[in-house]
């Protein structure tokens, strides 16, 4: 800059702008580069001028769960993070498809982790959700809401690693996701077809469809004549009087 005065050397430094290139190889870099005024009389040189540029955007490197390995039924919330490769701003509500069965579940940011690398979601098991393993839907499963950028305004690149691949969700945890009610298969009785009399037992045997744990004291009516017995569960055999 030469030949200027103060006020014009001030408003030309002011107005200095420094494009990075999209190239670079780290998420945020220091570039130093050199200022020289020289107002005819005298020459001064700056090179202590650096600018932090963040040319790369933020990537996703894995998806994980706080929640413990295990299997959950309704109404369970299980929390879902999602880690970038450096810190991000949340503006809006990202959301995260999972892979649940005959309907897949969309879930939502639950407002934790923006200004970090990592964000949460929480999804809540409903009724009909089935998974051997939870995970994501696709690659393509994360969405932003309105933006998820870095320091430098960079918007995030929302791959996910392929599921069941390396970082993904269903390869870090196992989590079972189980979203059906147990049902009624068959209700049968493992004693010899005959005539019984007042004080014999003959057990009964009800079948689900899967297996289950059993709280109190389940009973089943039987059509008896003029007046239906209702019968205790004893987990052996049921009687009839």
């Amino acid at each position: 800059m030469n030949n200027r005065g103060f006020t014009a050397m001030q408003t030309a430094l002011r107005a200095l702008s420094f494009n990075p290139t999209d190239n670079r190889s780290s998420t945020s870099e220091t570039t130093t580069f050199t200022v020289v005024i020289d107002d005819g009389t005298a020459t001064d040189t700056n090179n202590t001028t650096t600018v932090i540029s963040n040319a790369v955007a933020p990537v996703v490197n894995q998806v994980n769960s706080f929640t413990a390995n295990g299997t959950y039924s309704v109404g369970s919330d299980i929390i879902i993070s999602v880690a970038f490769s450096e810190n991000v701003t949340v503006t809006g509500t990202p959301q995260l498809t999972l892979e649940t069965g005959g309907i897949d579940r969309t879930i939502n940011y639950n407002g934790t982790g923006s200004g970090s690398n990592t964000l949460l979601f929480t999804y809540t098991v409903q009724s009909g959700d089935t998974s051997t393993d939870l995970d994501y839907l696709a690659t393509n499963s994360l969405t932003a809401g309105t933006s998820i950028l870095d320091a430098g305004g960079k918007s995030a690149i929302l791959t996910l690693p392929a599921p069941g691949a390396a970082n993904s969700l269903g390869a870090i945890k196992a989590i079972v996701i189980d979203g059906l009610a147990p049902t009624v298969t068959s209700i049968s009785s493992s004693t010899t077809n005959g005539s019984y009399k007042a004080g014999d037992n003959i057990a009964i045997t009800v079948s689900f469809s899967e297996s289950v744990a059993v709280t109190g004291t389940p009973q089943i009516t039987l059509e008896t004549g003029t007046t239906d017995r209702t019968v205790n569960y004893t987990s052996v055999v049921v009687q009839i009087h």
